[in-house]
């Protein structure tokens, strides 16, 4: 079994995501990624639980002043999306631990 079976495409790192009361519940109670990635993992995690995501544009507006520090964010990027990767892999992290 593939770990995640169908591949994110769009802009994971938006910062505007809408859901379900279901959905919101269902995913968020099971997040295991507190920083960069954890918009990733909120797909693996829908994908696991068989909740469909479909992108959506909507009329944004960028805002200046990002406290974003391009070298030390990307490290940190790929630093968590090894270990979700690898954590679901292993089994050290389930869809099925934690309670709903």
């Amino acid at each position: 079994k593939q770990w995640y079976q169908r591949r994110v495409r769009g802009d994971t790192q938006c910062g505007f995501k809408l859901f379900t009361r279901a959905a919101a519940r269902a995913i968020f109670t099971r997040l295991n990624i507190e920083r960069w990635a954890f918009d990733v993992e909120i797909f693996v995690i829908a994908n696991l639980l068989g909740i469909g995501a479909t992108e959506v544009a909507v009329n944004w507006q960028e805002i200046d002043g990002s406290k974003l520090v391009p070298i030390f964010s990307w490290l940190e990027m790929a630093k968590d999306l090894a270990m979700i990767r690898t954590r679901y892999l292993i089994g050290a992290w389930s869809v099925t631990t934690k309670e709903e």
